[in-house]
């Protein structure tokens, strides 16, 4: 595309503005409104919160780059015709992200290691002990499932590998947590 700049009062390139009609802010609303009430536990977006969490944004800017084709450097605004469409083809992203995602991760120790990287960013400290994680995260039943979040974590370099201590009996099980997950930034 070979639209010309735009310079503010002090000669400097400044943004172009594109602006949402009516019926346009109010489709892409809608479609936020519904992002929203399907991710979290136990909905339809689950899996792909992360993702589904940038999905509306990335609908806007698709909406602007189909009305700058569409009008060439005289789009200022978007049309609910032109939004539907982009909100369109943003559902059928919806789709394909879910098997994409649902063929990286087979099992759930990706999910399961996210729930503890998320446990573990509220909990705010540097160490813990195996017996902490399933006394605070019901989830973990079977000590296998545990096992591979943490290995996936491990393999982040999020947490060390696991430490044994103690004197007779069962040994305690601890791990060290990399600091730099609390750095915020």
């Amino acid at each position: 595309m070979n639209i010309p700049p735009v310079f503010n009062e002090y000669s400097k390139e400044r943004a172009r503005t594109i602006t949402l009609e009516h019926g346009a802010a109010q489709a892409w609303e809608a479609f936020f409104n519904f992002i929203e009430s399907n991710m979290g536990e136990g909905k339809e977006l689950e899996q792909i919160q992360d993702w589904a969490g940038k999905l509306a944004g990335a609908a806007l800017r698709i909406a602007g780059v189909m009305a700058v084709v569409e009008r060439g450097e005289s789009a200022n605004d978007i049309s609910e015709q032109t939004m539907t469409r982009a909100l369109d083809l943003s559902e059928l992203l919806i789709t394909h992200a879910q098997a994409a995602f649902d063929l990286m991760d087979g099992d759930d120790s990706q999910h399961d290691a996210k729930h503890v990287f998320r446990w573990l960013l509220e909990k705010g400290a540097l160490t813990f002990k195996l017996a902490d994680v399933y006394r605070e995260l019901r989830r973990f039943k079977e000590a296998e499932r545990l096992n591979r979040a943490l290995k996936a974590l491990t393999a982040r370099h999020i947490i060390s590998e696991p430490m044994k201590s103690g004197t007779g009996g069962r040994p305690s099980i601890s791990f060290e947590v990399n600091p730099a997950i609390f750095v915020k930034g």
